[in-house]
């Protein structure tokens, strides 16, 4: 409801989707590289973003 609301305001508030797949048969080995891969992207990102390591 919040990103209809600003949207059709005219504002956009900054943010980032990124999405995370992979294809792989064995779920857990695709879900713990997917989380060492959000980890590590979030530890790239400056603190200014509001990703504080």
């Amino acid at each position: 409801m919040y990103k209809s609301h600003t949207g059709c305001g005219g504002e956009i508030p900054d943010g980032i989707l990124v999405p995370v797949s992979s294809l792989d048969r064995n779920i857990e080995k695709a879900f713990a590289m997917h989380s060492r891969f959000i980890a590590d992207l979030k530890r790239a990102m400056p603190g200014s973003l509001g990703f504080e390591p």
